[in-house]
């Protein structure tokens, strides 16, 4: 598969597949390699040469998507975690505090303050 990858970056099309496949079950930079063709080894050394790595694409795209499903949705913050593949609530607000400073509960809040001062200026 990875020779057919050629017209784009390696880093777009993995983050492309994180988006279309991350879960608690399928979330390691071996099941990617495996799914692009490609040892584990070889996916790292490419992605270095793009300057990043499977950890940095991994982490951007789940800081990313925790906004979007926190201010968008209603979803509960398990929930949240899992669709971002996390196996525990507990990893999920690890990370949101090292992104955000602040647990999804209370970015969620301020999220919704935020959208709710824009519905009242407009």
């Amino acid at each position: 598969m990875y020779e057919t990858i050629n017209t784009q970056s390696i880093a777009i099309y993995l983050r492309q597949n994180i988006e279309a496949k991350l879960s608690p079950e399928y979330n390691t930079l071996i099941q990617y390699a495996d799914a692009m063709g490609v040892s584990a080894k070889k996916l790292q050394r490419l992605l270095s040469q793009e300057g990043t790595s499977f950890s940095n694409i991994l982490n951007a795209y789940r800081a990313e998507k925790t906004m979007e499903l926190l201010g968008e949705t209603s979803l509960p913050m398990r929930a949240i975690a899992f669709k971002l593949g996390y196996s525990s609530g507990e990893a999920f607000n690890t990370a949101c505090k090292r992104w955000y400073n602040q647990s999804p509960r209370k970015l969620r809040q301020s999220l919704n303050r935020l959208n709710n001062a824009r519905t009242h200026n407009n």
